[in-house]
């Protein structure tokens, strides 16, 4: 039955938890998952592609929020050394996922428990992978907490993938850092579109011999003729053979300045920290100016439909409504002046009345 449980690092030196450091008596005996090697290779670590596949869709099925799950497989050696072979993948279900972190749950691990019992349970857990959509691949601070606490021992890994950038990396363990490391793929499996971008380490480890005699200042610098070196694929078994790749062509100024920089050492791994870091930087900025954008031009569509609404209200109005309303129309002076006065009206009448019947009736006269 495999456990999951954090893991105690302190009984552990930097030497100790280094991919390096993995002993070939402690693992069972395997043929290398690509063919068979002639001389020890500095690819330690094999995924098959129907795995990448799985983080490819998984990632891709929730481009705007991190998800995460686990890597399932088993470390083994052959003749030329010891490596970690990928060969499945559990889905953290349940986890909790937000746009910049993602959180294992009780739940999560409760479902990747029963997964492992049920259907690999000759296999271990060797890492885990999440996704940084639109983030880049690195380990941000919680990343490593979760690594340092969960995966801490020399055959666990991290990977990365960016599901709205196709990028991927993997992280593994040497001299007790987290770095990115190379790996190789067993096609299992048709490489899926879009094609993903792949982070590659800028000093590779030297599993030939020591570092002195390449005359390297970085402890996992290798010579150039093994980094020159190509894993090509064989179309009868599919398997993969190391050969060397053609010779380097006659060096150039920028050839020779971009060798300057790789001998450069530490400083120049910070230097290469930095530029990806203000690439970075610069990517989150455009990001929120546009942000921003959005933001203003929502709320003057929020201030300005108010308006428009009125004008258009306005424009339909049968009625002019800029027209004074009347009011209703006073008697005019020469209605006024006829008008008698209400209260002496009937003596007034009473007296014309009298005076037109004695001008036209003698009789009346006195």
């Amino acid at each position: 039955m495999t456990t999951i449980a954090s893991t105690n690092t302190s009984t552990l030196s930097p030497a100790e938890q280094d991919l390096s450091a993995i002993k070939i008596g402690e693992w069972g005996e395997r043929e290398f998952p690509l063919g068979p090697r002639d001389h020890p290779t500095r690819r330690q670590v094999i995924f098959k592609q129907s795995v990448l596949n799985d983080i490819y869709t998984h990632g891709r099925g929730a481009p705007e929020i991190e998800v995460c799950g686990v890597l399932v497989g088993n470390v083994y050696h052959d003749a030329m050394g010891p490596f970690v072979f990928v060969e499945a993948n559990i889905r953290g279900n349940f986890s909790s996922g937000k746009a910049a972190q993602v959180t294992f749950t009780a739940k999560t691990w409760a479902h990747i428990q029963d997964v492992m019992d049920r259907d690999y349970p000759d296999l271990r857990i060797l890492g885990w992978y999440h996704t940084h959509p639109g983030h880049g691949i690195f380990l941000s601070d919680m990343d490593l907490f979760i690594h340092k606490n969960f995966f801490s021992l020399p055959w666990h890994l991290a990977f990365v993938f960016d599901p709205q950038n196709q990028e991927e990396g993997l992280f593994a363990w040497r001299t007790g850092n987290m770095l990115i490391e190379s790996f190789v793929v067993q096609k299992d499996a048709p490489q899926p579109t879009p094609k993903v971008a792949r982070r590659v380490p800028e000093f590779l480890p030297n599993v030939l011999g020591s570092t002195a005699s390449h005359g390297s200042a970085h402890p996992h610098a290798e010579t150039r003729a093994e980094e020159r070196a190509t894993e090509v694929a064989t179309p009868a078994t599919g398997h993969a053979t190391v050969a060397p790749a053609p010779a380097a062509p006659a060096p150039t100024p920028a050839l020779m300045n971009a060798t300057s920089t790789m001998s450069a050492g530490p400083r120049a791994t910070q230097q290469a920290e930095v530029t990806e870091l203000a690439m970075r930087i610069q990517t989150l900025e455009k990001r929120q100016r546009w942000y921003t954008v959005a933001m203003a031009l929502i709320v003057l569509v929020a201030i300005a439909w108010p308006v428009v609404f009125s004008a258009i209200a306005m424009l339909h109005s049968p009625d002019d409504p800029l027209a004074v309303p009347q009011s209703p129309a006073a008697p005019s002076s020469s209605s006024a002046a006829a008008a008698p006065n209400s209260k002496h009206q009937p003596l007034e009448e009473a007296a014309a009345m009298h005076g037109a019947s004695a001008e036209t009736d003698p009789e009346a006269r006195p």
